[in-house]
């Protein structure tokens, strides 16, 4: 999203430039308009490489949800085996809730409830 903005900013400021030049603007106001141009562009690059950190760090996040869940594994199997899992319906739903937001392939759904 980020470079299709840079693209139009860049293509609607070098019609900007272009038109400038042919209207007989002088050279101050197209140098000018460069120099923004260059800004833009600096900017831009600026907000990628932040967008770029910002990617890195919801990915070790996200790896690290994943570490508590898989520790979360032998919990939830500990509590299938308990009587209120079988006899209560919230306790359940509770469990299937967890599993689900940890994303625990079918395999290791299955499992737990063996």
């Amino acid at each position: 999203m980020v470079r299709m903005l840079t693209g139009t900013l860049t293509i609607v400021l070098g019609l900007l430039v272009v038109a400038c030049g042919t209207s007989g603007v002088q050279d101050t106001t197209i140098g000018q308009t460069k120099a923004r141009v260059g800004q833009t562009k600096a900017g831009v690059d600026s907000l990628e490489k932040e967008l770029d950190r910002l990617k890195i760090e919801v990915s070790e996040i996200s790896k690290g949800v994943d570490d508590q869940c898989r520790r979360l594994l032998p919990l939830l199997r500990s509590v299938i085996l308990l009587r209120p899992y079988r006899e209560n319906a919230d306790v359940r739903n509770t469990v299937s809730d967890i599993a689900r937001e940890c994303r625990f392939t079918p395999t290791e759904l299955k499992t737990l409830e063996q």
